[in-house]
C-alpha cells in the first residue's frame, strides 16, 4: 500500500479523489448536480473514516471516540456552505492531531 505521508498530502489526495469522482459522475449523468455529487463523494470519504473510527472504538482505543466526534462535526459542517476542500483539509488535520500513526494515513 502506498504511504500517504503528512496530513497535508492526505488532504490533497482526498480533494483529488473527490474532484475526479465528481467529474466522472457529472460526465456520466449530465442531469447530476455538481453540488449533489460533491456531497455524495464527501459522504463516501466520511464512511471510510467512520469505519476506521468504529474499528478503534471496538478495539478499546479512546481516540476512536474523539475521532467519531470529529466526523460528526465535519458532517454537520457539510450541511452548511463551507467548501468541501476546507472540510477535507480540516478533517485531515484534525484526524492526524488525534491519531498519530493511524493506519488510515499510512
Amino acid at each position: 500500500m502506498e504511504k500517504l505521508g503528512s496530513y497535508t498530502e492526505v488532504g490533497a489526495k482526498l480533494i483529488s479523489f473527490i474532484e475526479k469522482n465528481v467529474s466522472r459522475w457529472v460526465k456520466e449523468n449530465p442531469n447530476t448536480s455538481k453540488d449533489a455529487a460533491n456531497r455524495r463523494a464527501m459522504r463516501l470519504v466520511l464512511m471510510v473514516f467512520g469505519e476506521a473510527a468504529q474499528k478503534l472504538i471496538r478495539e478499546g482505543h479512546p481516540d476512536g471516540v474523539c475521532l467519531a466526534g470529529v466526523l460528526v462535526d465535519i458532517e454537520t459542517q457539510l450541511s452548511t456552505n463551507i467548501s468541501i476542500k476546507v472540510l477535507l483539509e480540516s478533517l485531515s488535520a484534525r484526524w492526524a492531531g488525534v491519531s498519530i500513526g493511524d493506519a488510515l494515513f499510512m
